[in-house]
């Protein structure tokens, strides 16, 4: 009876795994009854399947989409490979269009190493003038052009990867991103990143764009996890002297000259709260209305006004540059000016091997709910998932979903005696510890267990620093190939680097990562592809004032500061 019922809600697969089956079926409640679920659901239950086949039945049923969300660009195969053993399976036709970040979909050279603000500006501005040929091949007036109505008929036969649209787009010479939203106009399934949904702007343009509505939408949350941070993330912006200088210099060359030497001022406005407050500290709280104050008496404007004049010079430098500081300058300020609950204010020190010492001032957003709470209470149903999203009613009040709401909290579906849980107290990564000689014994204890395991072992470290720190000593202990996570690597390199551990699996290799970056969650490394994990110390933020300023703040919001500012 129960395997008719999994078939009426499209499960693609022949069985259904230990525990999947209940969340398969608590997945159709929820939809069918416009709730949203907080989900705790281990590794190797199939969170993927359980939850995208009961919204494709209930969107192909009603007037509904479904709009998958994750943080990594690695389920996206997932979640496309799982649509399409269900419409070959059940023989159902159904539109699907896969997104990730729009810059990395950009066919320009060079806009991956572009902020996201920058690119949106760029991207605005060059479509603005008709100035990119990828997006003016896309459509002749009103009407989409001969060569994408034949790319876009090709793409609605099948179910499609979006790597594989960007590249049918480069042979084609259109853009992606357009190509995508004219897929999700028909769409049943999208597949998106946090930034579409969660950035207020970009939500807005995205939906308009693919003809969508809040309302209609069933939210898929993958990595859900990840959502606070990430969109804390997402809503947080900073200026630097550095910044500042090159906003002088580009005001100054494009002939801009008040606004160079109103921009001069702001610099050294922003040099004398270093002197002042920051002296010798590494970083300290800066007021909002002290800067403001400050900027305006230098510049003997309103900061209104001067946001508005560096927002469309910004629009000019555009037009010639990828990228404006000016703008920058206008975006932050605006931001400051906006933004006066659930954000810190907080001028750093920092040092660069390259730049030297700097300094920057953010304004870092200590509340998510900000953004998420007004999606959560106008989307028709919505479910959030992880393998580590415990204490589920936590999420909850971080994300502001207050109400229809439930949750649930599932055990991992493997035997316990399969696992063995080992606690190493021998070694430490404390900050006043990092060193040479902790480095050494960590990377001791690591080989000494490494080697013990026929197979490949992932070591994940709490931040890139420290798994650096310690590869140099780990290097010369293994016999074994060393994969390494290294920061600020192309899609095509995570992708090579998965691809080779899964091909030394019989041989055993060693991969280092980073807890919390693209390796240590939301791939798939089944069976003998990963014998054992080690995780070197606790991944915890480390003691500054930001997670001071969320720990005060949660700690007046619900009373649980510590708990909120370490989840």
């Amino acid at each position: 009876m129960l395997e008719s019922e999994y078939r009426k809600l499209l499960f693609p697969f022949p069985t259904v795994r230990k525990i999947q089956g209940d969340f398969l079926l608590k997945s159709n409640d929820i939809i069918e009854n416009s709730q949203i679920l907080i989900a705790h659901a281990p590794t190797g239950i199939g969170k993927t399947a359980a939850v995208i086949a009961p919204a494709l039945k209930n969107a192909l049923e009603s007037d509904n989409f479904v709009l998958f969300v994750t943080p990594k660009h690695t389920q996206h195969y997932i979640v496309i490979e799982t649509l399409k053993r269900i419409k070959s399976k059940y023989k159902v036709n159904f539109g699907v269009s896969d997104f990730i970040g729009k810059k990395w979909m950009c066919l320009l050279p060079g806009v991956d190493r572009l902020s996201s603000r920058d690119f949106n500006e760029l991207c605005k501005d060059l479509k603005r003038d008709e100035r990119c040929n990828f997006f003016n091949k896309v459509r002749k007036g009103d009407k989409l052009s001969r060569e994408a109505s034949s790319l876009l008929k090709k793409l609605r036969k099948g179910i499609f990867h979006v790597e594989e649209i960007c590249k049918f787009c480069k042979e084609k010479e259109l853009c992606p991103y357009e190509i995508c939203c004219e897929l999700g106009k028909e769409a049943k399934v999208i597949i998106a990143d946090y930034y579409h949904v969660f950035e207020p702007n970009v939500r807005k343009a995205f939906f308009i764009k693919n003809k969508k509505e809040l309302e209609n939408c069933i939210l898929i949350v993958d990595e859900a996890h990840a959502l606070p941070s990430r969109v804390r993330k997402i809503l947080s912006m900073n200026i630097s002297n550095l910044s500042l200088r090159r906003a002088v210099k580009e005001a100054e060359r494009f002939g801009f000259v008040k606004v160079s030497r109103d921009i001069g001022k702001i610099l050294d406005f922003f040099l004398e709260l270093v002197k002042d407050k920051l002296r010798d500290k590494e970083e300290v709280f800066v007021e909002r209305e002290e800067f403001i104050k400050g900027i305006e008496e230098r510049c003997e404007e309103s900061l209104q006004d001067l946001i508005d004049m560096f927002n469309l010079i910004g629009d000019e430098v555009r037009e010639v540059k990828r990228r404006s500081y000016v703008g920058k300058l206008g975006n932050f300020l605006e931001s400051w000016y906006n933004q006066i609950e659930g954000f810190a204010k907080i001028l750093r020190r920092r040092v660069s091997p390259m730049l030297g010492e700097f300094f920057l001032l953010s304004n870092k957003c200590l509340d998510p709910s900000l953004a998420t709470k007004e999606v959560f209470e106008r989307v028709k149903s919505s479910i959030l998932m992880s393998g580590t999203l415990t204490p589920t009613r936590m999420y909850a009040k971080l994300l502001g979903i207050e109400e229809r709401v439930e949750f649930v909290e599932y055990p991992s579906p493997f035997p316990k005696e399969n696992r063995l849980v080992l606690i190493v107290p021998e070694t430490t990564t404390k900050f006043k510890r990092r060193g040479e000689i902790e480095y050494r014994r960590i990377a001791r204890k690591c080989w000494e267990i490494v080697r013990e395991i026929p197979g490949n072992v992932a070591i994940f470290f709490p931040s890139y620093e420290v798994k650096d720190g310690i590869l140099q000593f780990f290097s010369r202990l293994c016999d074994r190939e060393i994969l390494v996570e290294k920061k600020g690597m192309s899609k095509v390199e995570r992708m090579e680097l998965y691809h080779r551990f899964k091909e030394l699996a019989s041989k055993g290799a060693v991969l280092f990562g980073v807890a919390g970056a693209s390796f240590a969650e939301g791939i798939d490394l089944s069976g003998r592809n990963l014998l054992s994990v080690i995780v070197v110390g606790v991944p915890l933020e480390k003691p500054n004032l930001e997670v001071q300023a969320l720990i005060d703040y949660y700690e007046e919001k619900f009373g649980a500061g510590w708990n909120f500012g370490y989840i």
